[in-house]
């Protein structure tokens, strides 16, 4: 999940920044329970592409007003308590969670609705990372030549069959389906470095909010307003066509 505000500084929090360089934050949800998270601050599109723009990349732009940054979370979320957490060494939740946090479903069963909710379930701010912000993250990553690797093939890169997580759900032949969150080398991380966001190539199913294809026709919502905490229902008035070049 993101998130694009924050608490004050805890304990915790202190810690979390030192030992990433600043780069990390812990933020609390409504329960008081931390996620870890790492700040992604304002740039513009040209930036991170080639462009005559001078103007600010649309993830940060949110209900026209422009915000100093996004907090991605550093982890692939696990569900506890109805809430999307962002944790070190967790198995990533890939099943649908009841009212008493038991898995009852396969991966294929985490629909968009649920994982809405269960990011949002944490306050003010936190949201389902929108597509605005992925495309920042993945644009970065690109310029500066870390397109991260991951688990992709059984717990390893197939690229790098050398790079491999820790697993936490084998198969029938005892073959690693999904590691533990942050458990691979730094090269599993967006900027190649260990205070970069983990395991955004494979592992389990990712949604993103403010997208979508309707009849080959591709849809969003304006800037990064899908970070707002709007309903993304088939019927919102929000939903724009674009065209394949944006």
């Amino acid at each position: 999940m993101a998130q694009v505000s924050k608490t004050p500084v805890s304990d915790f929090d202190a810690a979390v920044r030192l030992l990433s360089g600043g780069t990390n934050v812990a933020i609390y949800n409504d329960l008081g329970l931390p996620s870890i998270y790492v700040i992604k601050p304002k740039g513009n599109l040209s930036d991170v592409i080639t462009t005559e723009s001078m103007g600010v990349h649309p993830a940060f732009r949110v209900d026209g007003h422009e915000i100093d940054a996004f907090y991605m979370g550093k982890f692939l979320a696990t569900v506890y308590k109805g809430r999307a957490l962002s944790l070190p060494l967790q198995d990533p939740t890939a099943y649908t969670v009841s009212a008493d946090d038991k898995g009852d479903a396969p991966n294929t069963s985490v629909n968009f609705d649920n994982a809405k909710l269960w990011c949002e379930a944490n306050g003010a701010g936190f949201h389902l990372p929108t597509i605005a912000e992925y495309a920042w993250i993945a644009l970065q990553s690109r310029r500066r030549g870390t397109m991260p690797r991951g688990n992709n093939n059984y717990g390893a890169d197939y690229s790098a069959p050398w790079e491999k997580g820790i697993g936490s759900m084998f198969d029938g032949s005892n073959r690693v389906n999904r590691t533990l969150t942050g458990s691979g080398p730094a090269t599993w991380n967006d900027n190649w470095k260990p205070d970069g966001i983990c395991d955004l190539n494979g592992n389990v199913y990712e949604w993103q909010g403010g997208y979508r294809t309707v009849d080959g026709e591709i849809q969003i919502f304006a800037d990064n307003d899908a970070a707002a905490q709007y309903e993304q229902n088939p019927d919102s008035t929000r939903w724009k066509a674009i065209l394949e070049d944006g």
